[in-house]
This record gives structure tokens, sequence and C-alpha cells, in this order.
């Protein structure tokens, strides 16, 4: 009686030091995001690498045309930040990256781009707009990659795998 009572305290506290979430994207072996809401007619992703070149990707279901930015992001569990900006909502955190920031976009230092994906399209287009100003047909994504302000841009993260 006491092993189960002292196995059912450790997975209590494990349960609440974890949360109900850990803001992570979770992904199939397969290596495609598991979706949120799976039930609903309609799929959204994003996608997000980061500047050590390790990708998150996550799936959400939803319902009518489009889902907002701001909407497919909350709804991804991808953990993330922003600051109202002159075109609109800019990212300062995604993923826990940077660990920690006085501003969005920092002078010489790496920064949120925001793609977009069009299902069908070959490629990332770059947003010209803040997340608030974004609409995420079926089967499109947002994409981020956090790059650095010097050198060359990286090449564009991978396209979402479709579930």
């Amino acid at each position: 009686m006491r092993k189960l009572l002292t196995a059912s305290a450790i997975l209590a506290l494990i349960t609440i030091a974890c949360g109900p979430g850990s803001g992570t994207a979770s992904q199939t072996p397969s290596g495609q995001a598991s979706c949120v809401n799976a039930q609903a007619p309609h799929r959204a992703y994003v996608v997000v690498e980061h500047l050590s070149g390790r990708v998150v990707q996550a799936c959400v279901g939803f319902q009518g045309d489009s889902i907002n930015g701001p909407n497919l992001m909350k709804n991804s569990g991808v953990e993330f930040r922003t600051s109202t900006t002159s075109l609109g909502l800019g990212i300062c955190q995604v993923d826990n990256e940077p660990a920690h920031f006085d501003q969005c976009f920092p002078p010489n230092a790496p920064y949120w781009d925001l793609l977009l994906d069009s299902r069908g399209q070959p490629a990332w287009q770059e947003s010209s707009t803040g997340l608030d100003h974004v609409q995420v047909a079926d089967g499109g994504a947002i994409g981020w990659q956090y790059r650095p302000q010097t050198g060359s841009p990286p090449a564009l993260p991978p396209l979402p795998k479709r579930t």
C-alpha cells in the first residue's frame, strides 16, 4: 500500500510540474504532427525552425473557410509572445526562443521571420504583414524561422508534413 501511495504522489508531482501541456507540438513516429481538433473538417499547420535548425511542427483542425494567425498559433500549443508593430503583431518569442528578450527586434540580433504557405504552392512566401493580418485556409501553414540579422539568410524551413 505504501508503494502505491508513493507512486501516486510521484505521478501527481510530475503531472503538476509538467502541467497540462508543455507548449511543444507533439509528433507521430512518421514525423507528422498530431492534430489538435482532429475531428474538424479543415487543417492548418505551424512550422517553427529554430536558429539551431531544429524544426517543430503542429497541426490544428478548424471549422469554417480559414483560421486567423493568432488563433492558429494559440490552438497549436506552440508557445509564442507578440508585440504590436506598424505592420501588426510582431513575434518576439516562439517555442521559448529566445529564452529572454527585452525587445522584439533588437539591433544586430536574430529575429523571427513570418512565412506563409498556401496548399499547392511550391515554397514558403515571406509575409509583409503581422500575424494578426494572416488568414490560413485548409491545408495552409504559418512558418517561423529564427534568422540572424547579418550574413546570408538560411535556406527556408521544410514545408509542413500534411496529415
